[in-house]
């Protein structure tokens, strides 16, 4: 949810330059359009690191039939959920 927000203000920010640079709100769409994607694909690859980092942990914890702690380290990844769609899940 984090990234969406912060990638909304980017956008906002992007089309803001850009309607005052040109005087016209079509002109403000592109690069509003070009940041909103950049930024979130920017955010998303940060927070899917983030969460790959701790997955690969876990799966040695349950490939050592460690299932307690594989199972808290998944848990530990619900911080993210916050930040990303479909870490919950």
């Amino acid at each position: 949810m984090y990234n969406i927000i912060i990638s909304l203000v980017f956008a906002t920010a992007a089309f803001a330059v850009g309607v005052a640079t040109t005087s016209t709100m079509v002109a403000g769409f592109i690069p509003g359009s070009i940041a909103l994607l950049i930024s979130y694909f920017l955010l998303a690859r940060r927070t899917g690191g983030k969460f790959r980092v701790v997955a690969e942990r876990a799966v040695v914890e349950f490939q050592n039939n460690r299932f307690e702690q594989g199972l808290r380290l998944m848990e530990s990844c619900l911080d993210l959920a916050k930040w990303q769609f479909g870490i919950a899940g």
